[in-house]
């Protein structure tokens, strides 16, 4: 108890530790060399002198060759025989693993951050809507600023409700293909805008947020470019009609 010395040890106990056998343990000292943290040492003792045990402690030892592996310790406090008994699970894959959830949990939140900056910036309608009942769930100051509604107007109505569809048969389309596509790219609607028709590129993708299919859509209003065209190809018209 006193010196720390193994009395006896198994061979599980001494794969862990970076041994090849139980023998080149016995009668060694647990050194402080064996722990990664210096100040596991310091809070097992505690513990262990107010308790009489410690159950699940979790650590990062030394092996003698360097490499470090994460333990489960208990220990329990042998009054009779003045000694200490160890149990030790090497868990190393297991906080692997947790690490690698907490770095991609993280990463993820991060890249949601620069998404939510962008598309909350974006100089395009964005907005963010359930599938199949097309319930707003996120807009951009872009959507506000052409439909004329506020964020907390738009939120939770979709476009039927918000009467975004010149033609119901517009929005029946866009759900249909995307059920069937997961995707649409420029696709020419008529949409309501401050109650004036313009003519949108409609343009949505499917994502999934927290589990559920949602999609994403942008629009861009090519109303003037319609009307420019138009005109464009009434003037070739009389033309030709005044050449004849």
């Amino acid at each position: 108890l006193e010196d720390g010395m193994f009395i006896d040890v198994n061979q599980c106990y001494a794969e862990i530790m970076g041994f090849s056998s139980p023998a080149d343990l016995v009668g060694t000292r647990f050194a402080s060399e064996f722990y990664v943290n210096p100040d596991d040492r310091q809070r097992i003792l505690a513990e262990l002198k107010q308790k009489g045990e410690v159950r699940n402690f979790e650590e990062q030892v030394r092996r003698p060759d360097g490499a470090t592996v994460w333990v489960l310790l208990s220990r329990h406090l042998n009054a009779e025989e003045d000694c200490i008994d160890f149990v030790l699970t090497d868990i190393s894959e297991a906080k692997r693993d947790e690490i690698v959830r907490k770095q991609t949990e993280a990463a993820l939140q991060a890249s949601e951050a620069k998404f939510l900056a962008a598309f909350r910036s974006a100089p395009s309608p964005f907005f963010i809507a359930t599938i199949p009942d097309g319930f707003l769930i996120e807009v951009n100051d872009s959507f506000c600023r052409e439909t004329g509604y506020t964020r907390e107007e738009a939120i939770g109505r979709n476009g039927m409700e918000l009467n975004l569809y010149k033609n119901p048969e517009d929005h029946r389309r866009v759900v249909q293909t995307l059920l069937e596509k997961g995707t649409i790219r420029r696709l020419e609607i008529e949409s309501y805008a401050r109650r004036k028709v313009r003519t949108i590129l409609f343009s949505a993708e499917v994502i999934n947020i927290n589990g559920q299919d949602c999609i994403l859509v942008v629009s861009e209003d090519i109303t003037d470019r319609k009307r420019v065209e138009v005109a464009l190809r009434e003037a070739k018209t009389a033309a030709e009609s005044a050449n004849r």
